[in-house]
């Protein structure tokens, strides 16, 4: 038993300290796993660097690309050549397939909204849907007449 208890006491965690008092105005002390991830991300960005540096001395100030022709550099900064005519005629025939497209989108949402309300209009006194009560002679059917009278479904069965 006794090696237990010495493993156990060779276990303890290892607690990094606080920040003290006197140097609360300092902020947060910077812990092992702070570093840790700071110093990865400088090494990161500094291996970054160095790497876009050597592609820079490296490169061919002789070298061609097709896109250069449509491309022009003025003051240090990259401009694009672009004709008019191709510019207004291509935007024009994209807008028109776009605004025709969001047409037919927002006319099938309207028939959708159109065919949700249909319980809700109210244009006519007579209800669309009717009752068809089928009778065994006319003696029965003259003393019900639910169109006129407004009775319900249950007084009606009750008559007969």
């Amino acid at each position: 038993m006794s090696s237990l208890r010495n493993a156990v006491k060779t276990q303890r965690e290892h607690r990094e300290r606080h920040q003290p008092q006197s140097r609360q105005h300092l902020g947060a002390l910077e812990k092992k796993k702070d570093y840790k991830k700071r110093a990865k991300d400088q090494n990161r960005k500094k291996n970054a660097l160095k790497l876009l540096t050597k592609k820079a001395l490296n490169k061919n100030p002789d070298e061609f690309h097709y896109h250069m022709v449509n491309s022009e550099l003025k003051d240090g900064v990259h401009y694009e050549r672009v004709k008019d005519e191709e510019l207004a005629v291509g935007h024009v025939r994209q807008d028109l397939t776009y605004i025709t497209h969001r047409r037919t989108i927002e006319r099938k949402k309207i028939e959708k909204l159109k065919a949700q309300l249909h319980l809700l209009e109210t244009d006519s006194e007579k209800p669309k849907n009717s009752h068809v009560l089928f009778v065994d002679d006319e003696k029965e059917g003259s003393y019900v007449c639910v169109g006129r009278r407004g009775h319900r479904w249950h007084d009606i069965m009750q008559w007969l």
